[in-house]
């Protein structure tokens, strides 16, 4: 059942309801502070309902929530523990003309806006305990973290510049170069498919294949796809060895190279952009401020 607006509001088609509630409306204190708590946390949902019953009447319906502030209300409790302890609450207090001042902001607003809630209390001031919480994690904790990071920042870019050499060497030096143990092996490609693909073929397009993808690992904004397309291109050149070309030092060394590509997929998984993780980033550039 709806609630019907003051007389005047509904004369005028406009008006604004001002209810008072408290941060003990948002967080409970107890004992003593039970039933005090749940009358203000009633009056958000009182403010809700008028707020939805009302708009179409442009009635506004605006709830402050003060903290502590310097009025009566540490001695109007009948039990002793309450006072004592609204009373420790209150050195906090800040003076009533702070909320003054917040309902006429809600009030001065034009037309088209609505203040629906304010909190208003105390600026927060750290404890000497959180403090020495907080130094312990820098010096202990924050420590190891930091380490952490530090490392990973130097892993990414060692991976990527030991792959792209190897991936370059195998390329220039090997494939494009047409050295006889890379002629002989991608002669054996080619019988295996029954020299549908030349060997040439063979050798030249994987030459350009390597040298493209390890130009992308060394631009950081390129990096993460040319790892994975390291990976994807080292899952074929194992399986070639194992059902083709047989077991030896190419074999080995594509086993690594697959290895630290996906090591450097891992370490990037997070929040990928432009290469590097940008949690990692963001957590060291956080440390050294």
């Amino acid at each position: 059942m709806g609630l019907p607006p003051p007389c005047s509001h509904a004369e005028q088609k406009s008006g604004h309801i001002i209810n008072m509630a408290s941060v003990f409306g948002i967080k409970m204190f107890a004992p003593g502070g039970t039933v005090y708590c749940a009358t203000k946390a009633a009056v958000r949902a009182l403010t809700e309902g008028l707020r939805m019953e009302l708009h179409s009447q442009n009635i506004r319906c605006t709830m402050i929530s003060p903290g502590a502030i310097a009025t009566e209300l540490s001695e109007s409790s009948s039990d002793e523990a309450t006072r004592k302890n609204l009373r420790e609450f209150m050195k906090m207090a800040i003076p009533a003309s702070a909320i003054a001042r917040a309902i006429a902001y809600a009030i001065e607003q034009p037309a088209e806006v609505e203040v629906d809630e304010m909190v208003i209390r105390q600026p927060y001031r750290i404890s000497s305990a959180e403090v020495n919480a907080t130094h312990r994690l820098r010096g202990g904790q924050g420590q190891d973290l930091m380490g952490n990071l530090m490392g990973k920042r130097l892993a990414l870019p060692a991976i990527r510049l030991f792959v792209s050499v190897n991936l370059l060497y195998a390329a220039i030096f090997l494939k494009l170069a047409g050295v006889p143990g890379s002629v002989a092996l991608f002669t054996q490609m080619s019988q295996a498919v029954h020299g549908l693909v030349s060997q040439q073929a063979f050798r030249l397009g994987s030459g350009a294949l390597e040298t493209a993808v390890a130009i992308l690992l060394l631009i950081p904004k390129t990096a993460r796809l040319a790892a994975g397309l390291t990976a994807v291109w080292m899952t074929a050149v194992i399986l070639s060895h194992i059902f083709v070309l047989g077991y030896g030092w190419f074999f080995v060394d594509a086993l690594l190279v697959m290895a630290l590509a996906v090591i450097y997929l891992l370490l990037t998984r997070t929040h990928s952009h432009g290469g590097e993780s940008v949690g990692t980033m963001a957590a060291i550039q956080t440390h050294q401020k």
